[in-house]
Order: C-alpha cells, then sequence, then structure tokens
C-alpha cells in the first residue's frame, strides 16, 4: 500500500520507478504515451509534482489503517437504524427519549428484532406479566426478513440491479446551438455541440462528498438585490444584422467577448413591431411576414428566419422612437441572461412556498 501510494504522485510525472505493471503500461513499455495528458508527455509542473507529494505523504503515513481496506457500510447501516427510531425532522435531543431510541438502536444492531421480546419481557416481569406471543412472533419474522434481504443483496443478480437503477439516474446530453445571421444577402452559420451528463433528479446540492461539513461555502448571507446597468442609446447609424440566436448560442460557442467589440446593441423586432403596430392578435414572424409582405416561406428554417426578417425589417418604415423602445445595450442582455440562469439555480427551492402561495 505505502508503495502504491507514492508511485500514485510520481506517475503523471514520467518517473515509473515504483509503479506495478499491472496497471502501469510504461513498466513494460517506455516509449508509451500518456492518453490523459495533453500531447501524451508527462506533466513538468515542479510544485504541482511538490503538492501532490505532500498530499499523498499525509496517506501514506496511515497506510496500515488503509491497507485493511474496511468499509463504511457497518456505520451507515447503524446511522440508518439510529434516523428511523429518532428522525432528524422531530427533536429528540432535548428530552430523555433519545437515549432510549439509541440504545434501542444498538440492540437491534448487536441481536437483532429479538431485543423487543427481551425489553419487553424484563418490563412485564416487573409488571407481573409475562411476555406477549405476538411480539415474540413478530421479532423473529423481521429477524428472518432481514437475514433473508441481506443474503440476496449480496449475490449478482442485485449488483446488476442496482447499477441499472443507479444509471438511470443519468442521462447523456447533447446540446446544440445553431447560430445563423443576414446582412445584405450575406448568409453566416455557426454549430456549437455540448455533450454532458445530467442527473435526472435536481437534489438539495452536495450533501454526501468527502469534508462537505468542512468545506466553506460562497453564499454566507442573502446577497443584495442585482441592480441593472445603466443603458446606452445606440447610434442611428449603425448596421442592423438580422439573426436567430438560441439564448445560451453565444454563451456556447465562445462570441461574447467578439460580439463586446462589434456590436453596439440589440433591438428586439417582436417589441419593435408590438410597439409600432399595437393591436394586432399575433406578433409572430410568420403572422408579421403574411400580413406586411403578403407572402409564405419556410418558417423554422433558420436561414429562411434570418433571410425573411431581414427583408422584413429593411421594407417597414420604422419611427426611431419605437427603436428606442425595442433596443437594448449588450450589457444589459448579459444581465439579463445571468439573471434568468441565477433563478432557474434558486427556484427549485422556493418550490415548497409557491406551492403554498406564500
Amino acid at each position: 500500500m505505502e508503495k502504491a501510494l507514492k508511485s500514485l504522485s510520481r506517475h503523471p510525472f514520467g518517473d515509473h520507478s515504483m509503479c506495478n505493471k499491472s496497471w502501469c503500461r510504461f513498466v513494460t513499455n517506455p516509449q508509451e504515451v500518456y492518453k490523459s495528458v495533453p500531447n501524451g508527455q508527462p506533466i513538468q509542473d515542479q510544485k504541482l509534482k511538490e503538492t501532490l507529494t505532500e498530499v499523498f505523504d499525509s496517506y501514506i503515513n496511515h497506510a496500515e489503517k488503509l491497507a485493511s481496506l474496511g468499509s463504511t457500510q457497518a456505520n451507515e447501516s447503524f446511522n440508518k437504524t439510529v434516523g428511523s427510531k429518532a428522525p432528524k425532522s422531530h427533536h429528540y435531543s432535548g428530552p430523555a427519549s433519545l437515549n432510549y431510541r439509541v440504545a434501542g438502536s444498538v440492540l437491534q444492531k448487536n441481536i437483532g428484532y429479538t431485543y423487543l421480546s427481551l425489553v419487553k419481557m424484563m418490563v412485564h416481569k416487573r409488571m407481573g406479566l409475562s411476555p406477549g406471543a405476538h411480539t415474540m412472533r413478530l421479532a423473529k419474522l423481521k429477524d428472518l426478513k432481514s437475514r433473508k434481504k441481506r443474503a440476496i443483496s449480496t449475490t449478482r443478480k442485485p449488483k446488476i440491479k442496482r447499477l441499472a437503477l443507479k444509471s438511470k439516474n443519468y442521462v447523456k446530453c447533447t446540446l446544440v446551438h445553431n447560430i445563423k445571421a443576414d446582412y445584405n444577402n450575406f448568409h453566416f452559420a455557426c454549430w456549437s455541440f455540448d455533450n454532458f451528463i445530467k442527473n435526472k433528479y435536481k437534489g438539495t446540492g452536495n450533501s454526501y462528498s468527502s469534508c462537505v461539513a468542512l468545506k466553506s461555502h460562497d453564499i454566507t448571507e442573502i446577497p443584495a438585490p442585482r441592480i441593472p446597468p445603466a443603458d446606452v442609446e445606440i447610434p442611428a447609424d449603425v448596421a442592423y444584422v438580422c439573426f436567430d440566436l438560441e439564448t445560451t448560442g453565444l454563451e456556447a460557442v465562445g462570441k461574447i467577448e467578439k460580439f463586446n467589440t462589434f456590436v453596439s446593441g440589440f433591438l428586439d423586432t417582436k417589441l419593435l413591431f408590438r410597439s409600432q403596430h399595437p393591436g394586432f392578435s399575433s406578433y409572430s414572424q410568420q403572422s408579421l411576414v403574411t400580413h406586411f409582405l403578403q407572402q409564405e416561406y419556410s418558417a423554422h428554417n433558420t436561414m429562411d428566419d434570418v433571410s425573411i426578417l431581414h427583408k422584413l425589417f429593411i421594407s417597414h418604415e420604422t419611427k426611431e422612437e419605437s427603436k428606442k423602445k425595442a433596443s437594448f445595450s449588450l450589457a444589459n442582455a448579459l444581465f439579463s441572461h445571468e439573471s434568468l440562469k441565477v433563478a432557474a439555480t434558486n427556484l427549485p427551492s422556493l418550490q415548497s412556498l409557491v406551492k403554498e402561495n406564500i
């Protein structure tokens, strides 16, 4: 164990003197390359090596304890038993009943559910009564059920079932971003693919990782309300580029900084037409094209969408006042995007209050 721990801090840096050929390919073939390191070459950062060595040295000092390959399942099992008798949702630490509940958990762990009959026998003897036959039978049935469940859970089939259920909680997702633009019949297209693994069920946060109680948290108090940046007026002589953009598209392809350099702001055509032509039953692009251009087009095709939007915009006279109402700076657009992300993160924690209409 001590030799293996020492090799772990040396292996990424090209030192394989303490590696074992059962897991290290470099022992038998020094010409191998690293598959998880850029360019397949060993890491050269000396400071990182010293830090890793210092970390692994703390484990090397306890190598004898780690060599036993002990498991904490017994502790987790006992904690579950205590939790079933003294749940955290109730306050039992004040009255003396907590001692009895923990003592009952210890008895159940050591001798099984038959502790019920033993305790009841002692109580009944003091009261001059005999132990109940139903209690004895119930305790034996619970013990039998517990032993049967424990024996079955160690077989191959239940283990495969547990792994299958665990894998169902996670799905492999691919987020596709499609950005297309049109300016004076010049077309631009860009695709971005983000692959990630997502948990189907939102949890309550990082509750079971190592030393989670000792880690510092970013939020120590309720933050102050976020103040939007001061908007700036977009110049009248700018060139307008019509584009179709998903909410997170620019961020996904890393174009935010370039937009900040070349883009003065945004003009929402839906807000523009709603401001200049109130009273329409629908302000969808299809409806506007049908009303103003009297033509049909292939809707929901991104390139056709931006082409017809550009044609609709330049063929329609717009008032400067309406443009100002529908325009906003890049800083405001980023602020709105960040606010939506923060709201999406915090909203699940408020669902109980929403359900109660608080």
